[in-house]
């Protein structure tokens, strides 16, 4: 078992370009973190890492997409666990997780009042691979992200989603032969989302307040072949 304590410093910004066009003057807010983990090998083959971690930022920039850049919303603060998990039983199967929970918020705002825009509460990725001694890889993975705020008073969500990927492999001699199915399952998810006012035709003029997204890659396979030499 090793224990661990970091800490540091550093800056911020969402938007390049709005760094050079100020001359990077009151753009670049500072940042400050530390973490306090451990690295746990309780048996061979099989890895956990637990940390827990804080962060601060002077000022956060969110995307504004009806201005198509970003605005600041004052200083945040965020707690959270990262659970890292890694475990080879055999030379022919891994395992992996990472499963990260936070808790941002905007520091000078009420409570109810200070939730920060699309931040992530929780997130996961992992999954399961195979290798075996005649050429034929398979990994399933997964990706997760929780339902969060869209919004700065939690009234609008963006809904989460859970979406998996095989990706798999064959190698003869010179030969690879490699398949990656995307969205294994064809589920509907949302990948960009932003909570924005828009009106349509015959709506009244203020318009309405509602999520806005991009539809997630549906089912999607893909397929190569390789030679080495």
């Amino acid at each position: 078992m090793q224990l661990f304590v970091k800490s540091g410093l550093g800056f911020h910004s969402n938007d390049v370009r709005a760094v050079v066009a100020q001359n990077g003057k009151e753009i670049l807010p500072w940042s400050v973190g530390a973490d306090l983990g451990t690295i746990w090998t309780p048996a061979p083959g099989l890895i956990f890492i637990p940390t827990l971690w804080y962060s601060f930022l002077q000022n956060e920039y969110i995307w504004n997409g009806d201005s198509y850049g970003t605005s600041a919303v004052g200083s945040t603060r965020r707690v959270g666990v990262d659970l890292t998990f890694r475990y080879q039983p055999f030379h022919w199967l891994y395992l992996d997780s990472d499963v990260n929970l936070a808790r941002p918020r905007l520091t000078g705002e009420e409570r109810g009042n200070d939730y920060v825009d699309l931040a992530p509460t929780m997130t996961s990725t992992g999954g399961i691979a195979f290798t075996f001694n005649n050429g034929f890889t398979a990994n399933l993975r997964y990706r997760y992200m929780h339902d969060r705020p869209a919004t700065q008073d939690k009234s609008i969500i963006a809904n989460g989603y859970f979406v998996n990927d095989l990706i798999m492999s064959y190698q003869k001699k010179a030969m690879v032969l490699s398949f990656q199915i995307q969205n294994l399952f064809n589920t509907k998810w949302n990948e960009a989302m932003f909570a924005a006012t828009t009106r349509l035709k015959g709506e009244p003029a203020g318009g309405y307040d509602q999520l806005t997204f991009t539809p997630g890659t549906p089912f999607f396979l893909k397929a190569g072949v390789a030679f080495k030499f």
